[in-house]
């Protein structure tokens, strides 16, 4: 009796000690597999199913080069996975855990890290330290992180999108001073966040519109006074807004007609009279923070407006039609992640009939959903801007010393897209976004039936799944809203 113990004390030991070298060896390993390529990871780690924040998409939604996707592409694609297995996977139920308790927390830590990777800079053109990347890349980099977690992915979309108005009006002394600046901290581990801030108390995705701007409650103004402007109003629901170094803000030039007068200025934080009046507590993507913003008499110097006077309701018409597509991918990383809790449920037992049915379904509308988001990001990076915004914006910074201020806004405007290449991408767009969205929450709510409440750590991703996806059928307009301006750029278009 006492030897049969003696032998099985010793198999446990030895068993004990296997255990902590196969440890060490992980932990030995992973720091170098995560600085390898894309090129030199093990083509079984980029077709794993991804359940324990693992490197590649679930099964039957891996990428491959079709429909326009090429291996510069891919290699995007595979770069911001590793970035987001080696940042955010780790951290993603803690950080949710803990911006429930704490309202308004950003893990820095992780934005340090995606700013050192150069995921606050990737749109921006090279010459002012960015990467130079168009719109389908950096959409299918946020499909890979959202497939993490939405909460801190979003921290870099929001950032985008507060960049965006500048970008897309090419101005050129703004991006010198700012988005330069932007490219220069992240680059030294000092990240500067950009938010952008449209929402009204009184006004949500009507703001977002023309004909909701004519009739809608906006309390935001501007008045002209010596050297700039000066701003008064609030904004609500503004994503990054606490911690944003730079906010793109938009109000009216004139009371009685808000839409014609509608004109965006860049707010720096620390202007006297700009203040975080409140953060939201969420439920869903809490990993960024929402904030209502003040803006009490706030000047603005001249030289700080985004666009011409009355520019503004064109401007964020521009801004939504390039920026519905890429929400689009966000939903579908989050329906990823949730797909595969639901295929990590199933795994390791006989599976019923509509089970399987059901899977199959989760997979056809999340490929679906992709195939939206990349046609609006191909027909914006192919025919809006051809080779991608930031290298348009390249090529007018390349010629200003030579051919003047004067004529390369001129070179600008005569190359500039239609009106109906706008329409069209406003109508890709906002498909993108209705398609992505309800199919995240088709995937978040059947994965909830999948996988129990005793499944612990699975269960909790789901339901933060599900928690996530709501939010994307409400930001960038609702999808109420995204349907109507369906509507209206195409068979309603006056």
């Amino acid at each position: 009796m006492r030897r049969r113990r003696r032998v099985r004390r010793r198999r446990r030991e030895r068993g004990v000690r296997r255990a902590a070298a196969v440890r060490d060896r992980g932990a030995r390993t992973a720091p170098r597999l995560a600085h390898r390529t894309s090129r030199e990871l093990p083509a079984v780690m980029l077709r794993a199913d991804g359940v324990a924040g693992g490197l590649g998409a679930p099964a039957g939604l891996e990428w491959t080069q079709a429909g326009g996707v090429t291996p510069a592409m891919l290699d995007v694609v595979f770069r911001a996975r590793r970035f987001a297995h080696r940042h955010i996977a780790p951290v993603a139920l803690d950080v949710d855990r803990r911006a429930e308790v704490e309202t308004g927390y950003v893990c820095w830590d992780v934005v340090r890290a995606g700013g050192l990777d150069g995921w606050l800079s990737a749109a921006l053109p090279r010459a002012w330290g960015g990467d130079a990347l168009g719109i389908a890349p950096l959409a299918a980099a946020f499909e890979e992180m959202c497939a993490a977690d939405a909460g801190i992915a979003n921290l870099f979309g929001a950032h985008g999108l507060g960049m965006l108005p500048i970008l897309l009006e090419l101005d050129m002394d703004l991006g010198e001073r700012v988005l330069a600046e932007v490219a220069r901290a992240a680059a030294a581990g000092t990240p500067v966040l950009c938010a952008f801030a449209i929402t009204e108390p009184g006004g949500g995705s009507d703001v977002e519109e023309r004909e909701g701007l004519a009739t809608g409650d906006v309390r935001s103004y501007a008045r002209r006074v010596p050297g700039g402007y000066r701003i008064t109003g609030r904004k609500v629901f503004i994503s990054n807004g606490n911690v944003a170094e730079y906010v793109s803000v938009f109000a009216a030039l004139d009371r009685s007609a808000p839409a014609a007068s509608w004109t965006a200025f860049l707010v720096r934080r620390g202007t006297p009279g700009f203040r975080v009046a409140r953060v939201e507590h969420k439920m869903g993507q809490r990993a960024c923070p929402a904030a209502e913003l003040e803006f009490d008499d706030v000047f603005v110097p001249e030289s700080d407006r985004i666009g011409a006077e009355g520019g503004g309701a064109e401007l964020s018409r521009r801004v939504l039609a390039v920026s519905r597509g890429p929400v689009g991918a966000i939903a579908t990383g989050i329906a990823r992640d949730a797909f595969a809790c639901a295929l990590a449920a199933t795994r390791g037992r006989r599976t019923e009939a509509w089970e399987d049915d059901l899977l199959a379904e989760m997979v056809a509308r999340i490929r679906a959903a992709r195939a939206a988001y990349l046609e609006a990001a191909f027909h914006c990076d192919g025919v809006l801007l051809p080779g991608g915004f930031a290298q348009r914006a390249a090529s007018w910074i390349a010629r200003a010393p030579a051919v003047g201020a004067r004529a390369v806004a001129a070179l600008a405007e005569a190359t500039s897209p239609s009106d109906a290449a706008w329409a069209h991408q406003a109508v890709l767009g906002a498909t993108a976004k209705i398609v992505g969205s309800d199919t995240a929450m088709f995937v978040a709510t059947a994965a909830l039936d999948l996988v129990p409440p005793s499944a612990g750590a699975l269960h909790a991703r789901a339901a933060k799944a599900f928690r996530d996806a709501k939010l994307t059928q409400i930001y960038e307009g609702t999808n109420q809203i995204n349907r109507r301006a369906i509507a209206q750029e195409s068979f309603r278009r006056r």
